[in-house]
C-alpha cells in the first residue's frame, strides 16, 4: 500500500500574478523584497554576473545580480532552509532558536537574530498595482545592517488581469513508500517548504496527511462484495486487499476531506505547514489517489463556495498509477478529476508526475481542466527547483 500526503495551498488574496501579466519579478516574497540593499540577509557587497564572481561558499543571486549566501534550499547545509538570501533553521517556537541567541519568525518559520532585519519586515510581497484592482497594500521594511532598508512595494491590490478573483489552492502529495525510491522523498519535501516558504501574502496554506489508517468495517472476507471499498478480496488469505500491510489506508472519500491545516493565509499556517511536511515520511502502503483526491476536491469545493468571487484548484504530485482499494484506476482517478471540473463551483486538477513518463496520468490533467501531466526530475541537484517551479507554473495556469 501507499501512503498520501495532502497540502493545501489558497490564495488568500489578489490573483494569480504570472496568469495576469505580471513580471517574473513581480513574484518576489516580501522576505526576498527586504533583503534589497547590500550588507542584508548576509549578501555580500560586490556585484556578480554569475557565481563564479562570488567568493567563498556565496552564490550569485540572478534577480539582484548581488552574491548571497543562497538562492534556493540545496545552496544551504542540510537542515537548513533559504530564506531572504540566508541560510536559516526551520522553526515554529521560540524555544528552537533562543540557544543559538535567535527568535524565531513565525510567519516565515525560520529563526533570525534580533536587530538584524532577520524578520524581512513585513510582507512587500507583490509590487505595483493589480491589474484591473486597486494599488497595492503598504510597503514592508526591510533589512539592511538591522535598521530596516527599503521595504518591497506592497500587494496586489484587487483582482488582477484575467483572474475572476482570489483562487484556493490544495496540494495533494503523494508520500506512498515508491517515493523513497531513487531519493525522491527528500526534493519533493525541499521544494514543497520552499513554496511555501516564498509564498506571498494572498496565497493561503493548509495541509493534511492522506491516507488515514483508517480501518475497514471488516477487513475478512470470502467474495468482493464483503470488501465493500476497500476490496478486492484476496481469497488465498481471506482478507481485503486494503487490510493487508501494517496498517490500513482509507478508501473512502470523506476522511481524506479533512486538512491537519485547514486552508489559511501564509502568516496562519506557513510554520504549520513546513513542520508537518518535515516531519512526515514516505511510508505509505497504498495508493488511494482516487479517493483521496475526491476528498480534496469536495473540500476544495466547500471552502470556494463559502467564499464569494473564489475560484479552486488542486495539485497533485504523485509518482505512479493509484493502487488499492476496490474503484481505484486511472480511469476512476480521471472521473473525479473531470466530476470535480464539471461541479459548481468547479474545481480544476494539475498534474505533476516524479521521474515517471507523464503521459500515464495526461487524462486525468485533461479531465481536471489543465491540458497535460506535468513530468519532472525526480532526483538530482535541479529535482527541488524542478519541482517547485512547476508547481507555480500550475498556479500562474489557474486562471487559463
Amino acid at each position: 500500500m501507499k501512503r498520501l500526503m495532502l497540502i493545501g495551498a489558497g490564495l488568500i488574496g489578489a490573483a494569480l500574478i504570472a496568469a495576469c501579466g505580471s513580471s517574473s519579478s513581480d513574484l518576489t516574497s516580501g522576505a526576498d523584497a527586504a533583503a534589497g540593499a547590500p550588507g542584508s540577509g548576509g549578501a555580500s557587497a560586490g556585484s556578480c554576473k554569475n557565481s563564479l564572481d562570488c567568493d567563498g561558499d556565496r552564490v550569485c543571486d540572478p534577480s539582484s545580480r548581488r552574491c548571497v549566501e543562497c538562492v534556493t534550499n540545496d545552496d544551504c547545509p542540510s537542515g537548513l532552509r533559504c530564506g531572504a538570501t540566508e541560510c536559516r533553521a526551520p522553526c515554529q517556537s521560540d524555544k528552537q532558536c533562543t540557544g543559538q541567541g535567535k527568535l524565531c519568525d513565525p510567519t516565515n518559520g525560520w529563526c533570525y537574530t534580533p536587530g538584524s532585519g532577520g524578520t524581512d519586515g513585513g510582507t512587500g510581497g507583490v509590487g505595483g498595482t493589480g491589474g484591473v484592482g486597486g494599488t497595492g497594500g503598504t510597503s514592508g521594511t526591510g533589512g539592511a545592517s538591522g535598521t530596516g532598508g527599503t521595504g518591497g512595494t506592497g500587494g496586489t491590490g484587487g483582482a488582477a488581469g484575467g483572474c475572476p478573483g482570489p483562487v484556493d489552492a490544495m496540494i495533494l502529495l503523494d508520500r506512498s513508500a515508491s517515493m523513497d525510491h531513487e531519493w525522491k522523498w527528500r526534493p519533493a519535501v525541499d521544494a514543497v517548504s520552499s513554496f511555501a516558504t516564498t509564498t506571498p501574502a494572498w496565497l493561503g496554506l493548509g495541509f493534511v496527511p492522506v491516507p488515514l489508517a483508517v480501518a475497514p468495517p471488516s477487513p475478512v472476507c470470502i467474495t468482493d462484495e464483503d470488501c465493500g471499498v476497500y476490496g478486492p478480496c484476496l481469497p488465498a488469505f481471506q482478507l481485503c486487499s486494503s487490510a493487508l500491510g501494517p496498517d490500513w489506508s482509507s478508501c473512502v472519500a470523506s476522511d481524506y476531506a479533512t486538512p491537519r491545516v485547514a486552508l489559511a493565509a501564509p502568516a496562519t499556517a506557513r510554520a504549520s505547514i513546513i513542520g508537518e511536511v518535515s516531519a512526515a515520511a514516505p511510508d505509505g502502503t497504498s495508493s488511494t489517489l482516487t479517493p483521496a483526491l475526491e476528498g480534496v476536491i469536495d473540500y476544495t469545493r466547500a471552502f470556494v463556495a463559502a467564499h464569494s468571487g473564489h475560484s479552486g484548484i488542486v495539485l497533485f504530485i504523485n509518482d505512479g498509477d493509484p493502487n488499492g482499494c476496490t474503484t481505484n484506476t486511472v480511469s476512476s482517478l480521471a472521473a473525479v478529476a473531470a466530476a470535480g471540473l464539471a461541479g459548481s463551483p468547479p474545481i480544476k486538477t494539475f498534474v505533476i508526475t516524479l521521474g515517471a513518463p507523464s503521459d500515464h496520468l495526461d487524462s486525468v490533467a485533461l479531465a481536471g481542466g489543465t491540458g497535460v501531466a506535468t513530468s519532472v526530475p525526480a532526483t538530482g541537484p535541479e529535482a527541488t527547483e524542478s519541482i517547485r517551479a512547476a508547481l507555480e507554473a500550475a498556479v500562474a495556469g489557474a486562471c487559463d
